[in-house]
């Protein structure tokens, strides 16, 4: 089951579930409609946000936005794997998360890439992706398709069809 959480409704509701497999955080937007809670600012999201990296299985994976500091942070809190997304592959937090093992997927001359220690991997090229939805919503989608070990083939023929809701 796929479960999308905005900070209000975490704080309001709380999560479905104990424990998941993937969770993700694209950002940290929304403090200014959280005074109910006791959140006044966006440098007080992280506590909130954090909750969806909190509950990540230790062998489940957190998604994180690597061109959010803030939300990079939370990679501290994971208890499985952390695998970066952004659109910038030459960012200095990527590089160094790849160097240690990890994994992420950005942007690399009009393609969407898995970067591994191994090396750079081609999942899907923009043009076949952003007919349906952005590459901004396409990220977290490659990145989950490759939490959840689906081959690149797999992950790149649901990017050519998928269509965000939030374009």
């Amino acid at each position: 089951a796929v479960f999308e959480h905005t900070a209000q409704g975490i704080l309001h509701d709380g999560l479905p579930y104990d424990r998941c497999r993937v969770g993700i955080v694209t950002d940290m937007d929304g403090a200014e409609t959280l005074g109910l809670y006791d959140i006044q600012s966006r440098d007080q999201m992280p506590r909130v946000m954090r909750t969806q990296v909190d509950v990540v299985l230790g062998d489940g994976c957190a998604v994180l936005n690597a061109d959010e500091a803030d939300v990079l942070a939370l990679a501290e809190y994971s208890d499985g794997a952390v695998i970066l997304y952004t659109r910038d592959a030459k960012l200095p937090a990527v590089a160094e998360h790849v160097a240690r093992g990890g994994t992420a997927v950005a942007v690399i001359d009009d393609a969407l890439h898995a970067l591994t220690p191994e090396g750079s991997h081609r999942i899907a090229g923009v043009a076949a992706i952003t007919r349906f939805t952005s590459v901004d919503a396409a990220l977290p989608v490659a990145a989950c398709g490759l939490a959840s070990n689906l081959p690149p083939e797999l992950i790149a023929a649901a990017l050519a069809t998928f269509a965000s809701t939030d374009d």
